[in-house]
């Protein structure tokens, strides 16, 4: 089979169409952040203690407070991977101190093995969403 010079041309769209789609990509995720930070409103931050022995720390969001023994589903979690001082009791009032090591956010994670949960002040929640 042959193929001509039209068979392999592609549409390519003016600068102005480029521009519109970027411009509604970028209000579209606007929005979605707007949404994301909307629901997070409704939701308790937390620290849970993760883990066979509870060492591994993530903080997120829940929609209510964890129960003994069921997954717990955690929205915007990231994992505390150290923090120099302060104890757990400080993460969850002050938010992760100078030096420490935060990962990034993903958007859902469900725990399943977990110890113990403390409830994250909002002056911490804005330092742990504020994480670069």
């Amino acid at each position: 089979m042959t193929h001509t010079h039209e068979d392999t041309m592609t549409h390519t769209p003016s600068t102005n169409d480029d521009m519109k789609s970027t411009n509604d990509d970028m209000k579209n995720t606007n929005d979605d952040m707007k949404n994301t930070n909307d629901d997070m409103k409704n939701k308790q931050p937390i620290i849970l203690c993760a883990g066979e022995k509870g060492r591994a720390l993530v903080y997120g969001y829940v929609d209510q407070e964890p129960v003994r023994g069921e997954p717990v589903r955690l929205e915007q979690a990231r994992m505390v991977i150290y923090f120099p001082s302060g104890g757990t009791f400080g993460l969850a009032a002050q938010g992760p101190p100078k030096g420490s090591r935060v990962t990034h956010a993903v958007a859902v994670t469900v725990e399943t093995r977990w110890q113990e949960w403390l409830a994250v002040s909002s002056q911490a929640a804005e330092v742990f969403d504020g994480w670069a």
